[in-house]
């Protein structure tokens, strides 16, 4: 796992970068570029386009992440949407996962039925209408489960993400929302929660 200042206050993820090749936005160019657009101190955790950073009271985080995610466009001429979140909303939407039926139990995790790749969090541009996020909920995904808290929705799939049919263009039409995924030990990683295990691989929700 990468080294990270765990005293970050917001986080800016990338949707859909660094995936088979295509998109690609290296580490070091995203942090200096995260660092144009008004980011203090920005780090990238993995190859993901995630960014942990400090962003002052003087400059709202969501002129940051539109900055930032012009000067990919004109910088390096991959279209992406930047999602902004503070350290802390993210410990939140952690802690909701953690409180909540999806989460395994400690005999599931310690014999391997369940791995952090099976819980992705889709990060919101904004929280959805109540009607519609039990509308989600209520879906019929098959074994795969979701709950949506907040600007997130999480989900935890029986198999993996390629067999699941909750993509994240199927959340978003549902929602009228946009998003990003991210994995579990990820998550851990932004809300400043690290876990002491090495990262398993990222797996990538299902964008068709």
């Amino acid at each position: 796992m990468d080294r990270t200042d765990h005293r970050h206050t917001h986080v800016l993820l990338l949707r859909g970068v660094n995936v088979g090749g295509r998109n690609r936005v290296p580490k070091a160019e995203l942090a200096e570029l995260a660092a144009e657009a008004g980011a203090e101190d920005a780090t990238v955790h993995l190859n993901s386009g995630n960014v942990l950073c400090r962003i002052g009271e003087r400059r709202p985080a969501a002129e940051v992440a539109a900055m930032l995610s012009r000067l990919i466009l004109a910088r390096l001429d991959v279209e992406t949407p930047v999602h902004e979140a503070t350290a802390a909303e993210i410990a939140s939407l952690l802690d909701a996962w953690e409180a909540s039926e999806l989460a395994p139990t400690a005999g599931q995790v310690a014999d391997g039925r369940f791995l952090p790749r099976q819980a992705h969090l889709v990060l919101l541009d904004s929280a959805p209408d109540p009607d519609d996020a039990a509308r989600l909920m209520a879906e019929d995904v098959g074994q795969d489960r979701c709950l949506a808290t907040g600007r997130g929705v999480w989900i935890r799939y029986a198999v993996d993400t390629r067999s699941s049919t909750l993509t994240l263009p199927r959340i978003e039409r549902i929602l009228g929302r946009s998003g990003t995924a991210r994995n579990l030990n990820t998550v851990k990683v932004l809300a400043g929660r690290p876990d002491p295990k090495k990262d398993l691989p990222r797996m990538e929700l299902r964008r068709d």
